[in-house]
């Protein structure tokens, strides 16, 4: 297996630990071991740490144990446990619902990694359900108040799952030459995944990859008919948008990118792997990536990201239908937990109509949905319902593709950026109490360059 590093979608992270809320003197023993973080104490008793995605999340994952709340709701889950009767698994946390062809590259390219963010307490058990994949997390059943331990495990596969998704494309080729001949550039890519079915091979892999591939097929024979999509912000079956998908001021020509000509030394384009001339070339100006200048036009054509780390530029674009409303009220009733505040209800409306060319099948009609969900009408909820609009304008929150719940194809759908669509009922009904719901959509939408 390659020991390529996973992409970095946000290389500078910072994390605020409020020490109240954990046993201090072991959380400030760990933090000041961080010697490849950045700590600035804070005078409201909190600690400001600083540094690499990687290094961020194994410092929360180490600390994750000494959270005074995450024990509590651990002797309350362990207790609830007893009381009712019920299993450990009905006591674990929300499930998240991933899709079936990334977690299969997951399997397959990254399995290392899924193993090391598992634990011997905890217990990750995966239910197929279409083309969707619920992941579930309980203790083990010989284990006892292991319930923080539970959370840290999801939080690390959310990031994992994250971070892969962001930059992972699917794309199709004729099976007229054989999977043989196409498997023949696996040593060259290798991590490229690739799947026969019914009459096509399926190659899963990053934009820059899949463009290595095209390239060396395309040298042993004419281009085969195939049909790209990406896999990042659409549903099952979804295929990418025609347009170009940065805003204005944002594309390749804007400040977000930085032309360099001063240095003379040869440097190869990651995309097309020619060498790339000083008076085309491009140079991304947060990870520093260069590219030839064309080569950087068609990738951002596909998404506004790196083709090579996958840090986002410029604003993603889904294939959300047109046309649909988003109306919001308040009320004074609270929530499970937000006692303290009102609540936000968000109405959406996406009625139905005919499929443009960005969705699964053109010219055929998609049915509609109308969709309720539910925010505190806390700082924080007010927050989210900003980024849910933002997420909403760039056709985010919506697409259309086959359903996981009713099994039915050419329907509105979901797009990967939960809501509470109950006000009760709690993490496992989609309602409240869920004390980590709202940096947990935070960090979804995150993952969409919208924060």
């Amino acid at each position: 297996m390659s020991s390529q590093r996973l992409p970095e979608i946000f290389p500078d992270v910072q994390l605020t630990v409020v020490l109240s809320a954990f046993k201090q003197d072991q959380v400030l023993k760990i933090v000041e071991n961080c010697h490849d973080l950045t700590v600035k104490h804070k005078a409201d008793s909190s600690v400001e740490v600083s540094g690499s995605f990687e290094a961020i999340n194994k410092l929360y994952s180490d600390i994750s144990m000494f959270s005074t709340t995450a024990s509590q709701r651990a002797s309350r889950h362990a207790s609830a446990s007893q009381d009712d009767g019920g299993s450990l698994y009905q006591s674990a946390l929300e499930p998240v619902e991933v899709d079936g062809r990334i977690m299969e590259y997951i399997d397959a390219k990254y399995s290392r990694e899924l193993q090391d963010i598992q634990s011997r307490k905890v217990a990750m058990k995966r239910s197929p359900k279409g083309s969707k994949e619920t992941v579930y997390f309980q203790p083990q059943q010989s284990e006892k108040g292991t319930s923080a331990e539970c959370h840290c495990v999801r939080e690390r596969f959310i990031n994992l799952y994250q971070k892969i998704m962001t930059n992972l494309q699917m794309k199709d080729y004729s099976l007229d030459r054989g999977l043989a001949h196409y498997s023949s550039f696996q040593e060259e890519l290798p991590k490229l995944l690739m799947t026969q079915r019914k009459g096509t091979v399926s190659v899963t892999g990053s934009y820059t990859d899949i463009m290595r591939f095209d390239r060396l097929q395309k040298g042993v024979t004419n281009a085969p008919h195939s049909t790209g999509r990406n896999m990042a912000y659409t549903d099952t079956q979804a295929r990418p948008a025609r347009p170009a998908l940065w805003s204005p001021g944002t594309g390749p020509a804007s400040s977000s990118l930085v032309h360099s000509r001063q240095v003379a030394t040869e440097e190869t384009c990651p995309i097309c792997l020619e060498t790339i001339e000083e008076t085309k070339k491009t140079t991304l100006s947060r990870c520093k990536h260069s590219f030839c200048e064309d080569c950087l036009k068609s990738a951002f054509a596909v998404k506004p990201t790196c083709p090579v780390c996958g840090v986002i530029y410029g604003v993603l674009k889904g294939t959300q239908p047109d046309n649909g409303t988003m109306d919001v009220t308040t009320t004074t009733s609270s929530l499970p937990g937000y006692e303290r505040y009102g609540s936000i209800t968000i109405y959406y409306h996406i009625p139905s109509g005919i499929q443009t060319d960005e969705h699964p099948q053109p010219g055929k009609r998609y049915e509609g949905v109308s969709r309720t969900a539910y925010l505190p009408d806390c700082p924080e909820g007010r927050k989210v319902l900003k980024l849910l609009q933002q997420a909403f304008k760039q056709k985010l929150i919506f697409t259309i593709g086959r359903s996981s719940t009713t099994g039915r194809s050419n329907v509105v759908t979901w797009n990967d950026i939960h809501h509470k669509t109950s006000m009760q009922g709690g993490a496992t009904y989609y309602g409240y109490p869920d004390p980590d719901y709202l940096s947990r959509v935070q960090e979804e939408l995150k993952a969409k360059g919208i924060f």
